[in-house]
């Protein structure tokens, strides 16, 4: 087995192990989903009588952006150019849905006047779009920055990557409303791998520049140590932020 497919063959297995044995994980999730998501009872998805970590809008942009962040790693896309015109004001505007679907929402909860009713649907299907779009975006600049032969291509072939990846959201966005307690909680964990995954990357952007590291990188193997550096820095941020909201807001997250 080629080392490109390592990483998705660990995520697979670690979906199948929360789908067979959910209170393993549940602990561990809500603790992520409560330091970066309101995990609203009535904006999220339950599993049976368990909700699920993060609500609709974090399950779904996560997952979005996750999709992408693992294609990146399977298919060692090196491309730094964004895709034409179009193709990037669409996946501008995925990312505007996602942004008023949030405006919405709040308008809603306040009673005010709101465009269309708030659903978890809707929730989901804007932010699964936002996460794509915002992680599609992100891509050419990660690759500018970080490798040595970044390429002067289109990411992910412009058009057809983008519909591939419309089609994963489509694939996630069914499972999540139509399935059953075990593809709920495989699902969580996908998303949850997706919360750590773009948070990590974001940090090693962050790095790569702080450190003056631009370019230097040839290989996935090369950048491991950098990796595992942002790791520890998004741990660092989420246990940080959990500990905050616990003392200024005095709540809990789910418990299961």
């Amino acid at each position: 087995m080629k080392r490109k497919w390592i990483v998705p063959g660990i995520v697979l297995l670690l979906m199948v192990a929360a789908a067979l044995f959910p209170e393993l994980f549940a602990k561990a999730e809500y603790f992520l989903g409560y330091a970066v998501c309101s995990q609203t009872p009535d904006q999220s998805f339950f599993a049976g009588l368990h909700q699920l970590p993060m609500s609709a809008r974090c399950l779904g942009f996560f997952a979005g952006a996750f999709m992408v962040e693992l294609g990146l790693i399977v298919s060692d896309d090196r491309n730094a150019l964004w895709p034409s015109l179009p193709v990037s004001l669409a996946l501008l505007f995925f990312v505007g849905l996602w942004v008023l679907d949030g405006i919405n929402t709040s308008l809603a909860d306040m009673q005010a006047f709101h465009l269309y009713p708030s659903s978890n649907s809707a929730h989901l299907v804007s932010a699964l779009l936002g996460g794509t779009g915002a992680a599609f975006l992100m891509a050419p600049f990660f690759n500018s920055m970080v490798w040595s032969e970044a390429k002067e291509g289109v990411v992910f072939d412009g058009l057809f990557g983008v519909a591939v990846f419309l089609a994963l959201d489509a694939i996630f966005a069914l499972a999540s409303i139509g399935g059953g307690t075990a593809v709920l909680w495989a699902l969580a964990t996908f998303s949850s791998l997706g919360l750590l995954a773009t948070f990590t990357l974001v940090a090693a952007m962050a790095l790569v520049v702080l450190l003056r590291k631009n370019r230097t990188f040839a290989r996935w193997s090369d950048l491991l140590w950098l990796l595992l550096a942002s790791l520890g820095i998004t741990v660092l941020f989420v246990v940080g932020v959990y500990f905050l909201k616990r003392v200024g807001m005095r709540s809990l997250p789910p418990r299961w």
